[in-house]
Order: C-alpha cells, then structure tokens, then sequence
C-alpha cells in the first residue's frame, strides 16, 4: 500500500509517480481531490520483465495555507496504492495480533473490582473505567516498527502505567470486559487529516486509536487519550469521522456522533451593581461544557494558585484597564462528576462615561463567546471548517444608577442562517435591566463559494455588540 500526493504548498514543476511490479501482479488505484488535466488513469506499459504504472502532472499550482482550513488530505491530488482486493486481509491480520492482548490478569481484575465496588449501572462502571484509564495512563508514543500498529498487552500498560493510544484503549477494554461491558477497538483518522475512505481496502488511513461501547443499537466512542475530557463528551477530533469498529467476530464500518451545540457550551452569568462614582462592581461565573470544559480543566490543573489569580487579573485588566480582582474562585478541575464552574468578582473604577447629563454604560466582555472564524479576508480558497458546534448563553443582571433613568436600551436581535442562530435583548424591571444572548453554531463546514454570505452574518452580529445603554439624570 501506498499514498502519493502531486500537490504540495510549493508550486511544482514536474510531479511524478511510478511503481515497477512484478509481471502478473495486479494493483488498485483512487485518485482524490481530482486536479484539472490529472490523469484519471495511469500510463501502462512493460519494462524489463516489469509492470509500470505511470503517473505524470506537469506545472501545478501551490496550496496556501489559510486558518480553519481543511486538512491537506481532503485538498491536494492524490492516489491511494493498494495490492489487497478487500479489507478481509487486513481485518484478519490485526484480529490476530490482537489475541489475548486484552485478557486480564490478577491484578486488573483486583482493580475493576475496587473501582466497581457498589456500583450498579453500567453507565456508572463503564465511567468510573474509563476515569481511571485517562488519568493514570500516561500517553507515550512510540512508532517504532510493529509498535506502530500492534498495541502492547493489557498486563503490561497496566504494570507500567503508560502507552500510546492503543495501549490505552487496550487496557480499557480489559478492563471495561472485565466488568460485563462489550467494548471493541476503533481505529479512526483523527480530524487532522481526511477522512476514512472506506470503499478502498488502504489500511493506513488511520492516525489514532479508541474504544467502542456497545449499547443496544449504537455505540457510545470514548478516548481515554484526552484526560480532562468527561465521560459523556468526544473530544472535538474524533467527532464526525467515519471509522472501522472491529466487533465481536468482524469489522465493520461506522461513523462517530457530532456533537449539538448544546453539549459545547459556555453558560456565562453576571450581576454589575453601577455606583454613585460611576464604578463598577461584576460578579460573574461560568459554566463549562464540551471541549472548553477540557481546555479549561487542563489549565487549571496545570497552574498554581497563585497562577490562576494572575490569569484572572490579566483576564479582567483586558477588559477594563485598571480593574481591580476582589474574589475568584474554581471547582476542582479532577473532580469529573460535575461540570467545571469559575467565578470572577472585580471593581473597576470610572467605568461609565458621562456626555453632559447623559450616563453610557456598555456590558463589559460583550463579545465574550461570539467568535466567527476567519472572516477578515474578502474571498477565501478553501472552505472554513469547524471542529464542532457550540453554544454560548450570557445573562446579565444590572441596576439603573440612583438618580437617573433609562433613556435608552438597544433593541432585540435576531440573525438566524444556515450558519449560527444569534438572539440578543434587553429588559427593564422595575429597577433592574436583564441583558440576554444566545449564539448556537449550526454549521461546521462553509464551503468557499458560500464566504461571502458566511463572512456578511458574522460582521452583522460582530456589529451588534457595540451598543449602549444610555441613562439620563432626572429632573434633566
């Protein structure tokens, strides 16, 4: 098997690809990302007692590089080698490198009974499992020969606690088995690179390795690579690939979820008490979920304290210079039964400007959360091409300042696409005005031709943020 790509992010002047076979031997051949005037079939042709496949492409462009772009694979013109007629050969040999890799020993067994103990569910077996694995397993990869494909044994990443992908998911199946659960291994192209094409039996089209749970008519995917991710979410790289799950007696094709936009969320709510002096007083938490749950855990986990009070003053001086943090505070990022929450509480001094007897006031970090990638060119080459969907909620709670009254809110929003959903409002009651935004990301591949109108949405809510609330003096 072989993989020969004829466009490189250099222009080229000549790319040539040529196999010699032994007469008699046949090959199978795919051309992707078809390049115009790329021969579609090779020239053929004997040489000496060999057989010659010929490839030839002359003068060809250069690939640029632009953010959120698709992986080279799914971009430049290539063909897929193979001498194999089906999958069946490769399944086989696999199946049996895999034999008794994941039988358990002694002490496995000592361990998935201690960690299963009192446990009942086969959600909470399967969670308390794979808790386990990612966080006492150190990752460690070494590509050397037949360890880039075939995993060590169970026993021996259990013993040494660390291993590559494989590795680890070999030790979380034994264990998972172990404890009744029906767990299989899955090989997967991670979001990096393209996609599995799974018509043709090429067996290296796979840069990763997880796990399989079977529930009744589906499987639920888990990484145990990704530490700080929660039981019940896939990391954003393994989502919304086509994968090979190697079941009880065979192989078979499968696709892993992608997430709603729900389960990547940043829920953000706010209390601002507007002084007398023109001050303010912010009381904020957040509430994670998703990938930015990870992302923030693995910060957290990794900083001192004294640290993480830094990285707050930093977070809140870029928001107003000057302000001054009172109170933070985190729940324990190893504690993976709840979802991780922050909380800010800072002053700052002179917030609120004044234009005669008018008061202005905007929310600070307004634009918190509302992000559109890669929307500064004009035209794009490639498609802009998302991870996965999120979600992003702000609530915020503030007073009208004694002595004045409202003289003006910013009217609702509301921008719906094929893109992202936006809804933003103000409310008055009573004393108080309550400031709400949504943002669901419903798209995450915007083909090319379709920037320009991606790129128009995304500047009409960027817009929407530069708004103010406006009070007047009374008896003004």
């Amino acid at each position: 098997t072989d993989t020969f790509f004829f466009q490189a992010y250099d222009p080229i002047v000549l790319s040539r690809y040529k196999i010699h076979l032994p007469e008699g031997m046949n090959i199978k051949y795919l051309l992707l990302n078809s390049l115009a005037g790329t021969q579609l079939s090779p020239k053929i042709f004997l040489d000496g007692g060999k057989n010659v496949y010929l490839w030839e492409k002359r003068n060809i462009p250069q690939l640029f590089v632009e953010d959120n772009m698709p992986p080279y694979e799914e971009l430049a013109p290539s063909i897929l080698i193979t001498t194999l007629d089906s999958w069946n050969p490769f399944f086989n040999w696999w199946e049996n490198e895999l034999k008794g890799k994941t039988d358990a020993d002694g002490a496995i067994k000592q361990k998935v009974a201690e960690l299963t103990e009192g446990l009942f569910s086969v959600d909470e077996k399967v969670e308390a499992l794979f808790d386990y694995v990612k966080r006492n397993i150190r990752y460690v990869s070494i590509d050397m020969g037949k360890s880039g494909y075939v995993p060590a044994s169970a026993k021996e990443v259990f013993a040494n606690k660390y291993g590559d992908c494989k590795d680890q998911s070999t030790l979380l199946i034994s264990m998972l088995r172990e404890a009744g659960a029906l767990a299989h291994y899955v090989l997967i192209p991670t979001f990096s690179m393209g996609n599995l094409v799974s018509q043709f039996p090429y067996p290296f089209q796979f840069d990763h390795c997880i796990v399989a749970v079977k529930r009744k008519d589906k499987y639920q995917f888990l990484d145990p690579v990704h530490e700080y991710t929660r039981f019940d979410y896939l990391p954003e790289n393994d989502q919304n690939r086509r994968v090979l799950i190697f079941g009880e007696h065979q192989a078979v094709f499968g696709e892993t979820p992608l997430a709603k936009p729900e389960e990547n969320a940043v829920i953000y709510k706010s209390k601002i008490q507007i002084m007398p002096d023109r001050s303010i007083e912010v009381d904020s938490y957040r509430c994670y979920s998703g990938e930015k749950e990870a992302n923030v855990r693995y910060t957290l986990a990794s900083l001192a304290p004294s640290q993480i009070k830094e990285s707050c003053e930093e977070s809140i001086n870029k928001v107003f210079p000057g302000a001054q943090l009172t109170d933070h505070g985190n729940t324990d990022p190893f504690d993976f039964k709840q979802k991780l929450k922050t909380n800010q509480k800072y002053l700052a001094a002179d917030y609120c400007k004044e234009a005669g007897d008018i008061l202005i006031f905007q929310i600070p970090d307004l634009d918190i959360g509302v992000w559109c990638a890669e929307i500064g060119k004009e035209d794009r080459r490639y498609a802009v091409l998302h991870t996965s969907r999120y979600y992003r909620k702000r609530q915020v709670v503030f007073n009208i300042p004694k002595g004045y009254d409202v003289y003006h809110l910013p009217p609702e929003i509301a921008i719906k696409n094929p893109y992202f959903e936006y809804r933003s409002s103000y409310e008055q009651k009573g004393h108080e005005i309550t400031y709400k935004a949504e943002l669901f990301e419903t798209a995450v591949r915007i083909p090319s031709k379709e920037y320009n109108a991606y790129r128009n949405y995304c500047q009409m809510m960027s817009k929407s943020h530069t708004r103010y609330v406006l009070f007047k003096k009374q008896g003004n």
